[in-house]
């Protein structure tokens, strides 16, 4: 496959976005659901969960699972509730 000019721009933009103490999928897999609580809580992302966050954004395998996790709590607090 050959890397067009949007390709190499994009892969670019991700490698300008690493921080220092990066997590890896494994790591920020262990904090979903401390994450999705949170979101489905209070909104407000704590500085200790700001990496999570982060990876989020950069990883769509890890955010699929997010959104998976957060969709099914919705349903089960939508489901608590009648």
């Amino acid at each position: 496959m050959a890397l067009n000019k949007q390709h190499i721009t994009n892969l670019l933009g991700m490698i300008r976005s690493v921080e220092p103490d990066e997590l890896d999928c494994d790591s920020c897999y262990e904090q979903l659901s401390e994450l999705a609580e949170v979101e489905l809580h209070s909104g407000r992302v704590p500085d200790t969960l700001k990496l999570v966050e982060h990876h989020l954004h950069q990883c769509p395998c890890c955010k699929d699972e997010f959104n998976a996790l957060l969709e099914s709590l919705h349903a089960l607090q939508a489901e608590n509730s009648d």
